[in-house]
């Protein structure tokens, strides 16, 4: 590849970073950079690192205190939860209660200036009072991802729980260079794994499975 990367193409590809499903949405149409055999969109890495490294420079904008991060999806909650440590944004893992963004008489009411979700289909919630509010929306966004009412997204694999690692790894990572908290890439002490789902992390809900939503009423679960 004729351009630099934030990370090497093979700590990309190895991430599954690239990987879409097999379903796509009118508006993701144009990220698609090819097809698998199997059927599985595949993004460019090329457009996913400057999608990532744009990102970084717009959150650097904001005061993060007043940055939300939102993801339902349980592969989402480590790297969430360890970006919104490091960068003092907020989190909200597992179900998002309707009213907090539009109530102010619910206990945990919050005004967001910008709002940063895992998964459209599944954070609906939150991209909808987003709108009552007039609030921006960023979403990382898989191939069958729906792109309404979503101002800036990143095309890839929001799903998997190594590239969700590594893209929450790299947001951290060149925030704080944009910021100047740190000079140069080389200063970031951080590893991808601190990023990653390791399975020992405590559920809001324990119900889920793995797509985020809860078995339908009297559906067993297939193992």
């Amino acid at each position: 590849m004729g351009k630099d990367l934030l990370v090497t193409p093979e700590e990309y590809l190895k991430s599954g970073i690239h990987i879409g499903t097999r379903y796509k949405s009118k508006g993701m149409r144009k990220y698609i950079f090819k097809l698998r055999k199997d059927g599985l969109k595949v993004f460019s890495i090329e457009t996913i690192d400057d999608k990532l490294r744009n990102l970084a420079k717009f959150l650097a904008n904001y005061d993060m205190e007043k940055v939300v991060l939102i993801g339902r999806r349980v592969f989402a909650k480590t790297a969430i939860e360890k970006f919104c440590k490091i960068t003092g944004a907020k989190s909200y893992t597992g179900r998002f209660i309707p009213g907090q963004f539009t109530n102010p008489q619910m206990r945990n009411f919050f005004e967001p200036q910008l709002i940063f979700i895992v998964e459209s289909s599944l954070d609906k919630q939150a991209v909808h009072e987003a709108g009552k509010i007039d609030v921006p929306v960023v979403s990382l966004s898989s191939a069958n991802n729906t792109l309404t009412n979503i101002d800036y997204t990143v095309p890839c694999n929001n799903k998997g729980k190594k590239s969700i690692a590594l893209i929450f790894w790299l947001l951290t990572r060149e925030y704080q260079v944009a910021k100047g908290i740190i000079k140069s890439k080389d200063e970031f002490t951080h590893k991808v794994e601190d990023f990653e789902f390791t399975g020992k992390e405590k559920f809001v809900r324990n119900d889920e499975d793995r797509r985020g939503r809860r078995p339908m009423r009297g559906q067993q679960r297939r193992h």
